[in-house]
């Protein structure tokens, strides 16, 4: 008897984004920032924990292709994701 192997899904991965405004921004200047972003993403596949909404920051579970639009993106500087790192000895 064999079995198969159920396909193999790519699981999102955490990720966080830093939005491209000042640091003296607003909550409304952030807000904006942010709903700009929401509308690049349409498509995607994406969790949006949630989150501060006057931090000009993003927390996600982004699949591979959120996090290329991310990425690409002119409302984001930065993209990093989190990392599964054994622990050192």
């Amino acid at each position: 008897m064999s079995f198969s192997k159920p396909p193999r899904r790519v699981a999102p991965r955490e990720s966080w984004s830093h939005l491209a405004v000042s640091e003296a921004a607003d909550a409304a200047t952030i807000g904006a920032a942010k709903q700009a972003l929401w509308t690049a993403l349409a498509g995607t596949t994406y969790r949006d924990p949630p989150g501060s909404p006057g931090l000009p920051v993003v927390v996600l579970d982004a699949s591979a292709e959120t996090l290329g639009v991310l990425a690409g993106s002119p409302s984001v500087v930065h993209v990093s994701e989190d990392e599964i790192r054994r622990p050192q000895q």
